[in-house]
């Protein structure tokens, strides 16, 4: 391989490591939203221990869009399968950049 040639490989090396980074960090956030989410959807729900509830439970607050989102199961589990494979990406991907001798 030419020096030229081995300059470009570390290159593409390199940026593969920052993309599959930048992916695995984008559905990172996307699944910690979801799961911000679904928390407060559950406190909502959660009306407490009490026989009686101390407050009444507004079925308007329950109407927000986002909540309809993120209780779509296939949507869940597709993003947690994208980010197992992102994260074995990156991984893969921080190896190779190791092999060379990058940081």
């Amino acid at each position: 391989m030419s020096i030229e040639e081995i300059r470009r490989h570390k290159a593409d090396v390199l940026l593969e490591c920052q993309e599959a980074e930048d992916r695995a960090t984008n559905l990172y956030k996307q699944l910690r939203h979801l799961s911000g989410t679904l928390d407060h959807l559950a406190r909502l729900l959660s009306l407490g221990e009490d026989a009686l509830p101390s407050r009444a439970l507004n079925p308007n607050e329950l109407q927000d869009e986002t909540f309809k989102v993120a209780l779509n199961y296939d949507t869940t589990v597709r993003l947690a399968s994208d980010l197992f494979d992102a994260m074995k990406a990156l991984h893969q991907a921080q190896a190779k950049k190791k092999e060379l001798g990058l940081r």
